[in-house]
């Protein structure tokens, strides 16, 4: 009786939540509010920090994950990132977590120099660009790396490690891209172990970075679909938006990808988005702004909240 009581309460508290977003989740973004998400934007553009080579940053330069960040803005409409990200590919097809790290590499660093963070952002770079030569060097470094997306290394490894839903979405940008499947990996890929895995992922992953990596995962699909690919799991996908949405509602980023462009997604971009340079801490002489999933997201960088409003905008403009 008492968890009956537990879950009747859950469920009700997630219903009074919906129907609350219910007027403005299925209305169109007002004019007005269209006005103020671009002008947001620019104030934003002009102080989101950026090392001096051009890419971006949230603490120090170079930015340890800068790709991943950069590689969403792509395929969001900001193209200056775009050449960013191709810039973080080596001649072996390796990427590194920045332009910065690629061109001055640490030789005594001990961690990963990439990770599935950071992929994130590759693909969503491929998949704005439509890069083939990118995306079959990149397959083939890591092929030839045990299927590991980054050299050995002392520590952290496992940060580029390859999982099975991994390989889901790679076949799915290859098929689109009509690019030849990996033998090993795709040529047999069983769609089934997304479906069944991944809804169950969202309900119990951990509501910080973990949950922003899914959503971007989702965004970069949506993108793919909207310019012609025929996914396989589309209805997953829906699922998992409204899951992760579900859990953390006032994230305007999750809302959209279940409702679409909408007004109070809009309004609440416009509410956690700061309008200045927020005034953060700093440690060894490097401004500390928080990174999405983390927060509070009025001392972001700005970067994400640039991001966001192109998303929900369609457009960079």
């Amino acid at each position: 009786m008492k968890y009956l009581l537990i879950i009747s309460t859950f469920l009700i508290c997630n219903m009074s939540v919906f129907a609350a977003e219910d007027s403005q989740v299925n209305m169109p973004i007002q004019t007005n509010t269209i006005l103020a998400l671009k002008e947001r934007r620019e104030i934003l553009r002009s102080w989101a920090p950026k090392c001096s080579d051009g890419s971006l940053t949230m603490h120090n330069c170079p930015f340890w994950d800068a790709v991943e960040y950069m590689g969403m803005l792509c395929l969001s409409g900001e193209t200056e990132y775009c050449s960013q990200v191709k810039d973080a590919q080596d001649e072996t097809g390796r990427w590194w977590r920045s332009p910065g790290f690629r061109h001055n590499p640490d030789p005594n660093e001990k961690e990963a120099t990439f990770s599935r963070d950071m992929d994130r952002g590759v693909w969503g770079y491929i998949v704005a660009t439509k890069d083939k030569e990118a995306a079959l060097r990149y397959m083939s470094f890591v092929k030839e790396n045990d299927y590991h997306l980054c050299p050995r290394s002392i520590e952290n490894w496992n940060a580029c490690t390859t999982r099975a839903t991994y390989w889901t979405f790679v076949t799915q940008v290859f098929d689109w891209l009509e690019l030849p499947r990996d033998k090993k990996k795709m040529k047999n890929y069983k769609f089934a172990i997304e479906a069944l895995y991944s809804p169950i992922e969202a309900m119990t992953q951990p509501t910080h970075y973990e949950m922003i990596l899914t959503a971007e995962m989702l965004y970069t699909y949506k993108k793919m679909q909207d310019m012609g690919a025929n996914l396989r799991n589309k209805n997953v996908y829906k699922k998992i938006a409204k899951i992760i949405h579900r859990r953390v509602p006032d994230v305007p980023f999750y809302e959209y990808l279940v409702y679409g462009p909408n007004e109070s997604s809009a309004q609440k971009i416009l509410k956690i988005c700061p309008t200045q340079r927020p005034n953060v801490p700093e440690v060894g002489g490097w401004p500390q702004y928080s990174e999405p999933g983390n927060g509070p997201w009025e001392i972001g960088s700005g970067h994400y909240c640039i991001f966001m409003i192109n998303a929900i905008l369609g457009s960079a403009k």
